[in-house]
């Protein structure tokens, strides 16, 4: 091979976040090569952020906040490497919200790194907007972080039943924090509510796991909505790979931090 592309990542968010709540983005790392296979990359993950893509808010003014790619966190937790073969893609969800200090209400440059073995790839910035949550659903959100360190904790920590109501952007990590504690087995699930928190770059997300949901029902809907998730989200391959091996992200949070857990 005389050229060896390396392999490159692009964000995804929507356009305006609001502060307090998850910030959901997406992290795609792409293989262009015909050829060659890239190991040991690493990315993130919306439950266990440390890894190898570093995220930066650049503000018009003042200081950049810095989410880095390496931290006491990752060493303490390292996210397993991965391997990209030939024109292979890998998606997966970042949460900004973790990034301390947090934004300020205004205008910020996006940025993220991918650091790999070779050199780091940059992915092309985004343009996003911060706001302030309402008065009443601001109470309502800090009353639900409390005692949790992370919207992440939020969800493996489980806790007393959530109010009938809760802000929009909340949407998934209810969803998960009930799948994963609720008592209630993951074949009985509706999969219809994995489509209700869905703007944005929660859609995959979304669909992947209401594939997990009718894929523990047996039922035969299974291989043509992974089909679709595959024409639409080609990195979402690995996630469906782990469905059909029984290691879907619900039935894991399950075993390891939720209502089957030994």
């Amino acid at each position: 091979m005389d050229h060896l592309e390396l392999p490159g990542i692009a964000i995804e968010a929507l356009p305006e976040f609001v502060l307090r709540l998850p910030m959901p983005v997406a992290v795609t790392i792409e293989n262009r090569n015909p050829e060659g296979t890239f190991s040991g990359l690493r990315g993130c993950d919306l439950l266990s952020p440390a890894g190898g893509v570093e995220f930066r808010l650049v503000p018009p003014q003042g200081q950049t906040l810095l989410w880095p790619a390496e931290s006491a966190r990752m060493r303490e937790n390292p996210f397993a490497g991965f391997t990209l073969g030939p024109g292979e893609v890998r998606r997966m969800l970042f949460d900004l919200s973790v990034i301390d200090p947090s934004p300020r209400p205004g205008r910020y440059r996006l940025e993220a790194t991918l650091f790999q073995p070779l050199a780091p790839a940059e992915a092309p910035p985004l343009e996003l907007t911060f706001v302030e949550p309402p008065n009443p659903e601001a109470a309502v959100v800090s009353k639900l972080r409390a005692g949790h360190a992370s919207w992440a904790a939020f969800v493996l920590d489980g806790g007393p039943a959530l109010p009938a109501s809760l802000p929009q952007g909340l949407g998934l990590h209810r969803f998960l924090r009930e799948a994963v504690h609720g008592p209630r087995p993951i074949a009985s699930l509706d999969p219809e509510d994995a489509a209700r928190f869905a703007p944005g770059p929660l859609e995959g997300e979304a669909a992947v796991l209401r594939v997990e949901i009718l894929s523990a029902r047996g039922d035969p809907r299974t291989a043509e909505e992974s089909g679709r998730i595959l024409r639409r989200w080609p990195g979402l391959r690995w996630r469906l790979d782990e469905i059909s091996r029984g290691e879907g992200l619900l039935t894991r949070l399950r075993q390891w931090e939720g209502a089957e857990a030994r």
